[in-house]
């Protein structure tokens, strides 16, 4: 089949089963929380890219290649570092990554998590991040999915979104901001 992946309709269906019931009874601040988060996150880029002398995408691939198994302040940090110059202790794959999108921005980010992660940040609504947090909400019972089972988390976000008029990415922040129990 190629790089297209057939997507399986009834695990799209359950999950987005799943992931409906963290969508439940939204408050009108709730989504407009949600609805801030990425913009929240791209004015800390910007900061980061000046701080770095990066463009806003190097920045938000930076920003990106630290974020994988990592919680969110940390993710701050260790960005802020690495726009400063200062040695950043372990994490040698995110590090190298990073160094890479200093050079080539979004195309350092290999994996669909990162990617979609960096595309959020600088304003793509539609892309959906599958982090740990996702995959547990959509019942999925791993927090390393398969490229397929990735595509179909990301799809039963996207229709749900549309059932509930959110944006894809604003309904990512909200289901992450629920299941974590915290706003960061």
């Amino acid at each position: 089949m190629g790089k297209i992946a057939k997507l399986n309709g009834s695990r799209v269906a359950k999950y987005k089963r799943n992931l409906a019931k963290w969508a439940l009874n939204l408050t009108p601040a709730e989504i407009e929380r949600a609805a801030q988060w990425y913009p929240q996150t791209l004015a800390l880029c910007h900061d980061i890219a000046k701080v770095g002398g990066y463009t806003l995408e190097q920045a938000a691939a930076i920003f990106s290649a630290y974020s994988p198994r990592v919680a969110y302040k940390r993710n701050i940090t260790l960005a802020y570092r690495h726009a400063r110059g200062e040695q950043v202790d372990g994490l040698t794959i995110s590090r190298k990554v990073a160094l890479q999108a200093e050079s080539i921005g979004l195309k350092a980010l290999n994996g669909p998590k990162t990617q979609a992660f960096a595309r959020n940040i600088l304003g793509d609504s539609y892309a959906v991040t599958v982090d740990t947090w996702h995959c547990k909400a959509a019942g999925l019972m791993t927090d390393s999915p398969t490229i397929v089972q990735y595509r179909e988390i990301s799809r039963a976000t996207q229709l749900l979104a549309l059932d509930l008029g959110l944006e894809p990415s604003t309904l990512q922040a909200l289901i992450w901001v629920r299941i974590r129990g915290k706003a960061d």
